[in-house]
């Protein structure tokens, strides 16, 4: 239950402020866009370690 109080307490104030539609979108938002940038960084390494 921590882990969905501190969800709760970082997307409500983005779902206040207008940001996103709701926090079910918040999330999923915040969700892909993570995983987008560990794919970025995963793809770089994989690069680096291929040139190398």
């Amino acid at each position: 239950m921590k882990t969905e109080k501190i969800l709760n307490q970082l997307i409500k104030p983005l779902v206040l402020s207008g940001a996103y539609k709701d926090e079910t979108v918040a999330l999923k938002d915040i969700v892909a866009t993570q995983i987008e940038k560990k794919i970025k960084s995963y793809n770089r390494t994989a690069l680096l370690h291929k040139a190398g």
